[in-house]
């Protein structure tokens, strides 16, 4: 988001915006995932990876399992960079409507497109290579031929993020196949596999589209998982559910799973709003994600009591004190409330809320959280109460002069000017 009262966009991560706040980078041609992009580059940082078969693999696994998911393109611009038509069934039938009409011109080349030949390489025939003896490895022909268990959670790891310059729409589907055979065949129980696998098959069914059998099967799989004692397993689940939440889902996937992310993702939130330092902190970040994405983007599926709760929770853990709240929470957490007020999804009483939380947060004793909170009360601000939201309850009377707006705007502007004559 440029600026801070730029309007989010279609496909973009709700939590995205934390990454600049951490580093000024140059924008990157590539459109950050919502399943991976929520935290800065430097917790992005990979270890070296074990030569598979080495001496020194096996003892390196289980430290492997503590690495983060790679970084990939949202859905959206895997649609947009290979020219695959989203499954929707509105959109199914806008395509019968038009198929006699002949188009006058090609659609415009990508960023990502360009990117994949500016360099001189082949990027297609190098992923497909990759995909093909990826495929081999994990569903061998021979049962003589098997692969050892730690090269094929090393395998669906690296198709994770070589999916990314996927160029056609059949690698996503042989990518699904093979991972839903692997599924078949392979041990619920490993664990390892399971945090990359679930991710990975996500992405790969987001891309192609969910149709019912599709969403049946991977609503089953994200059940199971997020119901696992294993973390990690949990964080991939959740970034698969990024994934899948970004496809549009039809109106028969939302109503099946939504109601399964939401009780998660509020009664885990409940749980760690006191302490969120001792929670895994990739955990509380991507359920953050999770939480906004679906408030923005799902509002009439999860319904207010999904949304007030969240807004609840995140006041209980923007409150907290340095300690109890890290700085990256207490950051992401700020941006995205800011992004929800200005998708005006918010009802008046959550957003009211938000303006007393911010006010509040404004005349802490620590700048750095002060500015931050400044933010929020600014975005407060800018949205006016007055602004009538598809979330929000029209006044009978909205011409008549609201007087206690303008009392509420003349407090935050005191409190601004009072926090700067601490400053001087």
């Amino acid at each position: 988001m440029e600026g801070l009262f730029a309007m989010p966009k279609k496909g973009e991560t709700l939590l995205s915006l934390e990454e600049d706040s951490h580093s000024k980078k140059a924008p990157t041609e590539q459109t950050s995932c919502c399943g991976a992009s929520i935290l800065p580059p430097r917790l992005w940082r990979r270890t070296m990876w074990p030569t598979p078969g080495g001496s020194e693999f096996c003892a390196k696994r289980k430290r492997c399992t503590k690495r983060p998911l790679p970084v990939a393109v949202s859905i959206h611009s895997v649609w947009l960079g290979n020219n695959i038509t989203p499954l929707r069934e509105e959109e199914w039938d806008e395509d019968e409507d038009d198929e006699g009409e002949i188009p006058t011109s090609s659609p415009p080349s990508s960023p990502i497109n360009s990117r994949k030949h500016r360099a001189g390489v082949d990027i297609h025939s190098c992923s497909q290579f990759l995909l093909e003896l990826y495929a081999q490895w994990i569903l061998p022909s021979s049962p003589s031929k098997r692969t050892p268990v730690i090269l094929i959670s090393e395998v669906v790891r690296s198709l994770l993020a070589v999916s990314d310059l996927f160029t056609e729409r059949n690698q996503f589907e042989t990518m699904y196949t093979t991972l839903t055979e692997l599924r078949k065949t392979h041990p619920s129980e490993d664990e390892i596999l399971v945090q990359y696998l679930v991710p990975a098959t996500c992405k790969a069914a987001a891309v192609l589209g969910m149709d019912k059998a599709v969403a049946e099967s991977v609503s089953r799989l994200l059940e199971s998982t997020l119901r696992s004692t294993h973390m990690p397993s949990r964080i991939g689940a959740l970034h698969g559910i990024l994934y899948i939440l970004e496809c549009d889902l039809l109106d028969e996937t939302a109503k099946q799973l939504i109601p399964i992310i939401t009780e998660y993702v509020l009664s885990n939130l409940r749980g760690i709003a006191h302490c969120v330092n001792i929670h895994n902190q990739q955990h509380v970040l991507v359920m953050c994600a999770v939480a906004f994405y679906l408030i923005e983007n799902y509002p009439p599926d999860v319904g207010p009591e999904f949304s007030s709760g969240i807004i609840q929770m995140c006041g209980v853990m923007l409150s907290g004190s340095e300690e109890s709240t890290p700085s990256i929470i207490y950051h992401c957490i700020l941006r995205g409330l800011e992004r929800l007020l200005l998708s005006e999804q918010l009802s008046r009483l959550d957003s009211d809320s938000l303006v007393k939380l911010s006010v509040d947060r404004v005349n802490v004793q620590s700048p750095h959280r002060a500015m931050a909170a400044l933010g929020l009360m600014l975005t407060c601000m800018y949205t006016g109460k007055e602004k009538i939201s598809p979330g929000r309850v029209a006044d009978h009377n909205p011409s008549a002069p609201d007087s206690e707006s303008v009392i509420v705007a003349m407090e935050r502007v005191s409190v601004l000017f009072d926090s700067l004559d601490l400053v001087y």
